[in-house]
């Protein structure tokens, strides 16, 4: 969550993307779709990614974060990033009161 936090914060596309990307792989995990070796890697050492390590309500919100995370990539336009990165960050918000 503390990186979609970032992106929504960011003044450029690149960095709305960067932290996104940081987003996906922590929750995707070094093994998951779109993970970017590349790309820091906010949460290496904690587990296999959050989506795998969740069951669930939370995976399956946690599956639609990492979505429109991998979206936010394809996009050119600022504004649709940003709302992108708020949609991931709401996700992952409502994510962590399923618990």
């Amino acid at each position: 969550m503390k990186h979609s936090g970032f992106a929504m914060k960011e003044k450029e596309i690149k960095g709305v993307q960067m932290h996104l990307h940081h987003t996906l792989n922590c929750l995707v995990g070094p093994q998951g779709e779109g993970f970017d070796s590349s790309a820091a890697d906010p949460c290496k050492g904690m587990g296999n990614g959050a989506i795998n390590d969740t069951s669930g309500e939370m995976k399956m919100m946690l599956m639609h974060a990492a979505m429109l995370a991998r979206t936010a990539e394809q996009l050119h336009s600022y504004e649709a990033a940003k709302q992108t990165a708020m949609a991931v960050h709401t996700l992952l918000s409502e994510a962590s009161k399923s618990k």
